[in-house]
């Protein structure tokens, strides 16, 4: 049978496991915003704006009143290939952004 302080001493390990544990996780959270939510609003900022750059180009350009079936059609296509080289050339700038990120993290060690 145990005795009261060995019973002690080992919930006391435990309890310094799991305070380690949550200390480790809550920095690392914090050091994770730091580095990384500077980055993702400038990043999202552009994304909108470049967004709604594309999406009010093609609204002007539908909204002439003298266009034909085949005009709205080839609208409609080099909208969508702008959209998709919207989100292609985003993968870039995110490349480019998480070079600043590793730069900023080896600040730490």
């Amino acid at each position: 049978m145990r005795t009261h302080s060995q019973k002690l001493r080992a919930a006391a390990v435990h309890i310094g496991i799991i305070t380690g544990t949550i200390t480790y996780v809550c920095i690392g959270a914090i050091l994770f915003l730091y580095v990384e939510r500077p980055i993702e609003i400038r990043s999202r900022q552009y994304h909108l704006k470049s967004y709604e750059k594309i999406k009010t180009k093609f609204l002007h350009a539908v909204a002439a009143d003298n266009l034909t079936e085949n005009d709205l059609y080839i609208l409609s296509a080099n909208y969508i290939e702008e959209l998709f080289d919207f989100y292609k050339d985003s993968q870039v700038i995110l490349n480019s952004l998480k070079k600043s990120l590793i730069l900023k993290f080896n600040f730490f060690f």
